[in-house]
């Protein structure tokens, strides 16, 4: 599936076609409820909200003109019912009776896990500033956790060309996030990174 063939499905999905808006689904539905678990670690609600995102860019699929669109479109969506997600556990955490606080200590958790989500959003949000060779490729590598072998037929490369353009891609996303303090979080999320 080339990026061609995923622009031609944004224009069948802009204009209504509900095969079209099937195709993009079952292409990217499994890594936002991958990207949504590494999150909150709760399979029901991650499939919930990959669902809510895929119903909300339907409702506005006139706004989009490019596959790259829709994918950050859908993963911002996800990452902010994620956030609400994780905010609305500690509000119930800090309900629970001190004994059972004391205890397990779901305040603290789940703060944790905001303040993991939030860093989190931060590399995400650098990532999406890369330049677009390099954001597909660190898309398709460690968001939609594609093989190199899956990733050459989706794009129509070789694996010699994939390997080479993913090595570039981490790099220049290591530096980046090396100089913003976010390298060692990034390394801990995907923890295959250096060499997958």
């Amino acid at each position: 599936m080339t990026a061609t063939y995923d622009d031609t499905l944004i224009t069948r999905f802009r204009d209504g076609d509900t095969d079209a808006f099937g195709q993009l689904f079952d292409q990217l539905v499994r890594p936002l409820v991958y990207f949504a678990i590494k999150h909150i670690e709760n399979k029901q609600e991650a499939e919930d909200m990959a669902a809510f995102a895929f119903q909300q860019a339907w409702n506005q699929r006139v706004k989009f003109n490019k596959f790259t669109s829709l994918r950050s479109f859908l993963y911002t969506t996800v990452r902010n019912k994620c956030l609400d997600y994780l905010k609305h556990e500690r509000v119930k955490a800090s309900h629970k009776p001190a004994l059972q606080t004391a205890f397990d200590q779901p305040q603290q958790w789940t703060d944790a896990k905001i303040i993991e989500a939030e860093t989190l959003s931060l590399i995400y949000q650098e990532i999406e500033r890369l330049p677009q060779h390099h954001r597909e490729m660190i898309t398709l590598s460690f968001m939609e956790d594609l093989s190199t072998e899956e990733i050459a037929l989706r794009l129509g490369k070789s694996m010699a060309h994939v390997r080479t353009a993913r090595a570039r891609a981490i790099a220049v996303l290591r530096k980046v996030l090396a100089e913003k303090g976010l390298l060692y979080v990034a390394i801990v999320h995907w923890l295959n990174w250096p060499g997958k």
